[in-house]
């Protein structure tokens, strides 16, 4: 028992699942838009919810972990009403942000520079305040 505590105790931040309120951007139709992003841990994993604003309307999704790639990318599956696909991000060291790409459900593009982009980072400030350039 006193190995598990030492072992917990000393882990790097970024081998436990990273938990939060973020405040990013992510690409909607195009366009850059403001999210929060909310992530709570999920069984090996994390998951969790998001609100991005579409057209001045707040657009709610959920999160579902899937799993962790080699090098911290984590993956999810994203799902709203207008559909559903797949997210993959990586934490800054710190855990304090993070970035990645999203694709819809069927779509062959892959996570390049081509991908949808998502990001955030730890913030309480609220989505209205979030300003994001054209992609």
């Amino acid at each position: 028992m006193l190995v598990a505590a030492f072992l917990a105790a000393t882990m790097p931040s970024w081998a436990k699942p990273p938990t939060g309120r973020f405040l990013g951007c992510v690409t909607s139709s195009g366009v850059l838009t403001p999210v929060v992003t909310r992530l709570t841990d999920q069984y090996q994993g994390i998951g969790g919810s998001y609100t991005y604003l579409h057209e001045g309307e707040r657009i709610d999704g959920t999160l579902e972990h899937i799993g962790v790639e080699p090098g911290g990318v984590y993956s999810m599956i994203w799902s709203e009403e207008a559909g559903t696909g797949e997210l993959r991000i990586q934490f800054t060291l710190d855990t304090n942000g993070f970035s990645g790409r999203w694709t819809s459900a069927g779509d062959s593009a892959q996570y390049d520079e081509f991908g949808q982009f998502w990001s955030g980072n730890r913030s309480e400030a609220e989505l209205e305040s979030m300003a994001c350039g054209a992609s």
